[in-house]
């Protein structure tokens, strides 16, 4: 609108750009569909599993946070702003999460302003994400003409998708993630005829800005978009663009009077372009801007070797993290050995109709999608233990070619035998994870949270954390209240933790499980406690220096160090130990301290060992709760 009331640009092109961005779902040639008599019970029972699909993930959507990594290491580090009694943007400097440019998550930080056990802005934003997935592909099929019975089906197998439920349990930040970067695939298909007939080329040219808008903030939302979708979407815009020439040069020849008619000017088309770009470049400028300003290094906390080689911590920091990952190269016998039996992420009963593939040709969108999933998978795993949860965008572009090929299969039997069978192990993947959500107690909080006052949801509130998180849970059930709630909690066992308190956490990263203010670090970052320890002579040194920096206790998780050593200790330093099974065989560890990584990463580790040591010992002993049995036990201690 500005660029029009400028002169930059005409308002038809406007109008039609923005009645194109209330997401092109206004079309006249899709009309309202009637099912047919024959499958209508089958298209309303799959409906109906849809919306309890929905219910159960907004359901979820309500409860507290548990352990999601939005929370986890960026909206903690947001949570350290409070040791200085006020909130401020700017990044945390020994939170190495902090560091990433995640603008999804600006959405999030506003969970983070809430005192009450109404903690779930991110669920919610979580869940709106997979609302737009499921709407997306939906849209896509109608594209196609796919009848509104298979459509549905698809948005079953979306929604009941294990890697999708599961990340709806903690609000992941995949979800949104996966809807940039399937809204900039859709937009530019749709723009250049993939979904539906080609439209106009001055409306192709409207689409562009918000196809750039869509594709520059996909990748800066996760570091994995560039990791995984960055060559495959390059390779797939370049086949998009080579149809949507032929589409034009089959259309009319050289000269002739429909080019000569052609309201878009090469410099109408210039403007179109550099104004997409600009909407491209716009979110990247921003986010890596940010570390440009803070750390001198756009890719923060990568390439920390190419932009801050001096800084060898954080040079060592980079390559361990890197490494953790168990990258494995496309030359390495890793990688093809486990090619294959990674598929599974997909689901077989997704993977199965693609089988029909060399009889059923795919639509030329339909080809460029598969290019896009096979590319993705390739770089997916490069990273042996890279999650499943990253190839989100590609689970649902699975979804919506799979059930266009089988809508398309001639044989009507095996047909529907395919469609009962996606049906039933979808309806089978969420009856299970309807069964773990009421266990998990989320219904329970939700009949809390809608008919009681704030006091007794701050109580509901410590009851699912007591029930999800064991030990640790019932020192978060524990805590007094913030003074908005305080009136009418029931205060009959006495409160461990108070909000004026200030709590140093070590091995434990969920600063926002606690209503005081708290500092911690993550198992990537350097150790908070070496900071204070350095030159120590005697534990006390370490609890006077804890003091004069304002902390009132210490809270100590060694479940969250056995899990650690789990994930990232080497298994060279396991074999030297003997211990192949670190969640079983932990006990056999002597001193399980020095294989977490903040620790003997650190240079000061062997000079600083011992008096760590002792002062985690003395800890335990004066600690005035205990959780666990030890050496697998959460404990927390006063401050002297």
């Amino acid at each position: 609108m500005i660029l029009a009331a400028v002169g930059g640009v005409r308002w038809w092109k406007v109008r039609t750009c923005l009645a194109q961005a209330s997401l092109l779902d206004v079309d006249a040639d899709v009309q309202r569909e009637h099912v047919s008599r024959a499958t209508r019970w089958g298209h309303r029972a799959v409906t109906a599993v849809c919306v309890w699909a929905g219910l159960v993930i907004l359901v979820s959507a309500f409860a507290p946070p548990l352990v999601y990594d939005v929370t986890e290491y960026h909206l903690g580090a947001f949570r350290d702003y409070g040791l200085e009694d006020r909130w401020q943007l700017r990044p945390v400097p020994h939170n190495m999460y902090a560091r990433f440019p995640f603008p999804v998550e600006a959405i999030y930080f506003f969970g983070i302003f809430l005192d009450s056990g109404a903690d779930f802005s991110p669920k919610l934003v979580n869940a709106a994400a997979v609302l737009g997935l499921v709407m997306l592909a939906s849209r896509m099929l109608a594209r196609w003409h796919v009848p509104l019975q298979w459509r549905r089906l698809a948005c079953l197998a979306i929604l009941a998708h294990p890697v999708l439920l599961e990340v709806s349990l903690d609000a992941y930040i995949d979800a949104p993630t996966a809807l940039f970067v399937l809204a900039s695939f859709y937009v530019l298909e749709r723009a250049f005829g993939g979904f539906g007939p080609p439209v106009p080329r001055q409306v192709a040219l409207c689409l562009l800005p918000l196809f750039g808008w869509f594709a520059g903030n996909a990748l800066v939302t996760k570091y994995t978009v560039a990791q995984l979708y960055a060559v495959a979407g390059l390779i797939w815009g370049i086949l998009v663009m080579i149809q949507a020439r032929r589409a034009r040069a089959n259309r009319q020849e050289p000269g002739s009077h429909a080019e000569a008619a052609d309201p878009c000017s090469e410099a109408s088309v210039r403007r179109w372009l550099f104004l997409s770009a600009g909407c491209f470049c716009l979110p990247i400028l921003l986010w890596l801007g940010k570390n440009v300003v803070y750390y001198g290094n756009p890719l923060e906390p990568f390439f920390v070797w190419l932009f801050r080689p001096t800084d060898s911590q954080a040079v060592l920091r980079e390559r361990f993290y890197i490494e953790s990952h168990y990258p494995q190269p496309l030359w390495s016998a890793a990688y093809w050995r486990t090619l294959s039996t990674r598929l599974e992420a997909f689901q077989w009963f997704l993977l199965a109709p693609l089988v029909t593939l060399p009889w059923i040709r795919p639509r030329p969108a339909g080809a460029r999608m598969l290019t896009v999933v096979l590319l993705s998978y390739l770089a997916w795993n490069l990273i042996r233990y890279s999650q499943d949860r990253f190839l989100l965008a590609s689970f649902v572009l699975v979804s919506v070619i799979a059930v266009d090929v089988l809508s398309r299969i001639p044989i009507r039997w095996l047909r529907w035998v395919g469609a009962l069978g996606i049906a039933a192990t979808s309806a089978a993947n969420l009856l299970l994870h309807t069964v773990r959500v009421a266990n998990g107690g989320e219904f329970a909080y939700l009949a809390h949270l809608s008919a009681s006052p704030s006091a007794q949801a701050w109580e509901a509130r410590g009851e699912f954390y007591k029930r999800n998180l064991g030990a640790l849970g019932e020192i978060v059930a524990r805590q007094a209240p913030p003074p908005s709630v305080a009136t009418g909690v029931n205060s009959a066992g006495s409160h461990l933790l108070r909000p004026t308190d200030c709590v140093f956490l070590v091995y434990e990263a969920r600063p926002y499980l606690f209503v005081c203010r708290t500092a911690y670090n993550t198992v990537f970052d350097d150790s908070v406690l070496l900071s204070f320890a350095r030159g120590a002579k005697a534990p006390s040194e370490i609890d006077a220096r804890l003091r004069s920096a304002g902390f009132t206790h210490v809270l100590v998780n060694r479940e969250e160090l056995r899990r650690f050593i789990h994930q990232y200790a080497r298994p060279e330093q396991l074999e030297a130990l003997g211990v192949t099974d670190v969640m079983r065989e932990f006990p056999k560890i002597p001193t399980p301290e020095d294989l977490y990584p903040p620790f003997y990463l650190a240079p000061t580790w062997k000079a600083d060992r011992s008096i760590v040591l002792a002062w985690l010992a003395e800890l335990r002993k004066r600690a005035v709760w205990v959780g666990g049995s030890p050496p697998i036990d959460i404990y927390l201690a006063p401050i002297p």
